[in-house]
């Protein structure tokens, strides 16, 4: 056992390595007590006292201490990446006129922006006909197709560790959740990712 586990209950420690896995409260409190007869308010209400547990906080905290030791991965490094994406702009990586697309040069693309796309796809298409005066002729051109990283999940995610949005409501019907950052306009929302880059 580490650090913190030798201070928790069976189901305490179940309780924490399920949600450092990637379970919410109520599904981790399921797996981790006998939560079969009980209603999901009374689920949800459990699961939140065992959460705000401070020794199953702190054991919570301590498993993904030691991941991001082991990884080097910050959470500064994760919302910079999040922002990125979620506020890219197709403009960064393409430009066009009238008649045509172009992705602007890979040398040329910041580590940024080249960040942002999520699969580039080249093909090669050959056309061939004849023409007015009746000749053959062959043409060839290249296609290119780029696709984005999910800009709306990037929101999403962002959004949630921002504190704007809840991963579970209460099930007994509250509607009245506070939202740390509701009242931000779009600018202000952009300015607090830039300021956490």
């Amino acid at each position: 056992m580490s650090g913190l586990a030798h201070n928790l209950t069976h189901k305490q420690e179940t309780y924490a390595l399920k949600r450092f896995e990637g379970l919410n409260e109520s599904d981790a409190y399921r797996f981790a007590y006998a939560a079969e007869n009980m209603k999901p308010a009374t689920i949800w209400r459990s699961a939140h006292a065992v959460e705000t547990n401070p020794k199953v906080s702190a054991r919570i905290a301590e498993l993904h201490a030691a991941t991001v030791e082991r990884s080097q991965v910050t959470v500064d490094r994760i919302v910079a990446e999040l922002a990125s994406i979620a506020f890219a702009d197709i403009r960064d990586v393409v430009t066009w006129d009238e008649d045509n697309a172009y992705l602007i040069p890979a040398a040329e693309l910041t580590r940024a922006q080249a960040g942002v796309i999520r699969e580039m796809k080249q093909r090669r298409v050959v056309t061939r006909g004849q023409s007015n005066s009746g000749g053959e002729y062959e043409q060839t051109t290249d296609q290119r197709e780029v696709k984005l990283h999910d800009k709306q999940r990037a929101l999403e995610m962002l959004g949630k560790y921002l504190g704007m949005f809840r991963d579970e409501a209460p099930p007994d019907g509250d509607k009245h959740l506070h939202l740390h950052f509701e009242n931000l306009t779009v600018d202000e929302l952009r300015q607090l990712a830039r300021e956490s880059q």
